[in-house]
């Protein structure tokens, strides 16, 4: 269950290392950008020594972080001429600095943030169907109200879940639990090439001891999501082996326009 930032920025990490293809796109357009920009504004040393100038020597790394769910590459000179570059950068006691370094970076800032925002609306975009029906059972006051009677007890947290359960809840005694889950997400209704809503869908995941306690629990959760813009259309129940719980997979889908 999501108790903070924390989890929640969790959730959203193990969302992108699904979708690193998006992410490494971003990276690499922003890098090859940066890598241009930064030759444009580096000085031509003349007076080059061994030959080889700056300008000529900015080297982009290959990806770094993925395991970890940092995508980032590294853009400047080159083992053969970083040592030097921070004299005509900087400048010394005979000559002005040029600052294309941070002229670099202030240039590519607001541009890198923009495409790399752009990025991660494409790949978080289930993860914000997922929030929004977190949020609609997680503070339902009925449905919250019915999962303490039936559990028989009131828990610091409700047993209500993104992507995973954890594992200290998988217990009978825990129940009853939920889980909400993503099936789709994609663009819909396009204009002109342009977007105009998200037509997504995700599943719920109700765990309870019986079939009557299901059968209580459904409705509220139906009128909760109706309230958040889901309609449900698919349903299933059965019996779980692990815990023997009586295990209902619920699907909704709702247009999200932009």
């Amino acid at each position: 269950m999501v108790k903070g930032l924390d989890e929640l920025e969790a959730n959203i990490t193990k969302l992108m290392l699904q979708n690193q293809s998006e992410a490494k796109k971003a990276v690499m357009e922003v890098a090859e950008d940066f890598a241009k920009t930064l030759e444009r504004n580096t000085s031509y040393d003349t007076n080059s020594k061994t030959g080889i100038h700056l300008r000529d020597d900015i080297q982009v790394s290959g990806f770094k972080g993925g395991g970890q769910g940092i995508i980032e590459k590294d853009i400047g000179f080159g083992t053969r001429t970083s040592w030097r570059s921070h004299f005509p950068d900087g400048g010394t006691a005979r000559f002005p600095g040029k600052h294309f370094k941070d002229q670099t970076i202030n240039e590519m800032k607001p541009k890198a943030q923009k495409n790399l925002c752009r990025s991660c609306e494409k790949g978080l975009r289930p993860m914000i169907a997922i929030i929004d029906a977190f949020q609609a059972l997680y503070h339902d006051e009925e449905l919250n109200k019915l999962m303490n009677e039936i559990r028989g007890k009131k828990l610091e947290e409700q047993t209500i879940f993104q992507l995973e359960i954890d594992e200290d809840f998988l217990k009978l005694e825990k129940a009853p639990l939920i889980r909400i889950e993503d099936i789709d997400s994609h663009g819909a209704f396009y204009n002109d090439d342009k977007r105009g809503a998200d037509d997504e869908s995700i599943q719920i995941s109700t765990m309870a001891q019986t079939v009557e306690e299901l059968a209580d629990l459904l409705p509220i959760i139906d009128e909760a999501m109706k309230r958040a813009n889901f309609e449900q259309y698919n349903s299933k129940i059965y019996k779980e082996t692990d815990l023997g719980l009586m295990y209902n997979a619920r699907s909704y889908r709702r247009i999200n326009y932009l």
